[in-house]
């Protein structure tokens, strides 16, 4: 018989946004690594990403940024989480709050 490999998650891929507070991120589910999705991690950044805030939510595809300042541009990636770990980030994408 031969063993089945887990592997943490890939980069959640497709990232977009709602701009209008609050602002709501979505994004395209990554592979699971052969263990189910158990949450997504959301990390933003107003600083062109010297430091991020985290946000962990369970949602598979979206979540919702409350606290955002209106006027300020961000940085925002995902990354989706299994029983191994933390897969890889996505690519960051920009997000100007309305």
């Amino acid at each position: 018989t031969s063993a089945t490999t887990t592997s943490a998650p890939e980069a959640p891929t497709s990232l977009t946004w709602t701009s209008s507070p609050p602002v709501e991120v979505f994004w395209t589910v990554p592979s699971d690594g052969g263990s189910p999705l158990t949450a997504h991690v959301v990390e933003y950044s107003s600083d062109a990403g010297t430091t991020w805030t985290t946000v962990n939510g369970i949602s598979v595809t979206s979540m919702m940024l409350g606290g955002l300042v209106s006027g300020t541009a961000y940085l925002v990636r995902v990354a989706a989480v299994n029983v191994v770990g933390t897969g890889n980030f996505s690519d960051t994408v920009s997000v100007l709050v309305e």
